[in-house]
């Protein structure tokens, strides 16, 4: 599923628990519209609790769920957090689609100027024979390939998984590296938190926030940290052989936090930090790539 539909289904499961009811009964009471993914996850739902299962085991069962959704809903179970599960989901997958929505309408109208512009503006020197037939198609056939790229792109990818090749360009730009890893050490650490107030074991913990890491590059960074805490090292150590969590603030969250008895608490308020620090880093980065979309617009159609 999208993540647009994704945020729709969590929404609605949220107001559901926030009922109280159990939740075959709940689910029974969901609204059979929709988009087709969301009606025919919570009809999967509905038909594997009558068979007695525990909402996470009907979430696996079902195979429409990714693999820390159905880990988020067991601990959610586990401990009677499920709303907040819930609620912590739809605004993750609400969050990213947002911002491929914001993404997709700044590219969108740059590309529109850019063809409109190249149509009209090259049309006055092709009627006066300062450029053939084939300059003109080229500078408005440009255009065009672009746009229909970006669309096709963003049809196909936009909230899901990008290709390898697409990951790999984009953490090699400078800046967006910094933000694309922030933005996924926050996932990590808000879903390990989760994790260990369920009181699960800090190697099934960890495993299960790093399967919520959407980039797989990044989620191989934390790799090392798996590995250490299943051979028996604490987080604090496991950090120490990983660049995943490089900064100090975060070092001195777990370390603090498995001193004091409070990981969970601190790993929460971390999470947070990083994330408000994401919004701006995103909102700054938007600023600086309209700028630069529009410079070279203008410099096509002028130059």
């Amino acid at each position: 599923m999208k993540n647009a539909s994704r945020q729709k289904l969590f929404d609605a499961l949220k107001k559901v628990e926030a009922a109280g009811l159990p939740p075959d009964k709940a689910l029974a009471l969901l609204p059979t519209e929709g988009s087709a993914e969301q009606v025919l996850t919570l009809t999967a739902l509905q038909k594997l609790l009558k068979q007695d299962l525990t909402l996470a085991e009907a979430a696996a069962k079902s195979g429409l769920f990714e693999q820390h959704e159905v880990g988020l809903i067991h601990v959610g179970e586990r401990n009677g957090k499920l709303l907040e599960v819930y609620s912590w989901l739809a605004r993750h997958y609400g969050s990213l689609n947002s911002r491929w929505l914001e993404l997709h309408g700044k590219l969108k109208i740059m590309m529109v100027v850019w063809l409109a512009g190249s149509l009209f503006l090259r049309l006055y020197p092709l009627t006066t024979g300062y450029i053939g037939l084939g300059t003109y198609l080229i500078y408005v056939g440009v255009p065009a390939a672009v746009m229909l790229f970006c669309h096709g792109f963003y049809k196909q990818y936009a909230n899901r998984s990008l290709p390898a090749y697409a990951t790999e360009w984009l953490l090699k730009i400078p800046g967006l590296r910094e933000q694309i890893s922030q933005y996924h050490e926050a996932v990590f650490c808000h879903h390990l938190a989760l994790a260990l107030e369920a009181q699960l074991e800090l190697p099934k913990a960890v495993s299960m926030a790093i399967e919520g890491i959407g980039n797989p590059r990044i989620r191989e960074s934390f790799g090392t940290i798996a590995s250490a805490a299943d051979s028996g090292s604490t987080l604090t150590s496991a950090i120490q052989l990983s660049d995943a969590i490089s900064r100090p603030a975060g070092s001195t969250a777990i370390s603090t936090g498995e001193a004091t008895g409070k990981l969970p608490e601190n790993l929460q308020h971390y999470a947070r930090q990083l994330a408000n620090n994401n919004d701006g880093q995103w909102n700054y980065l938007m600023s600086r790539v309209t700028l630069l979309g529009w410079i070279m617009v203008v410099l096509w159609l002028v130059i």
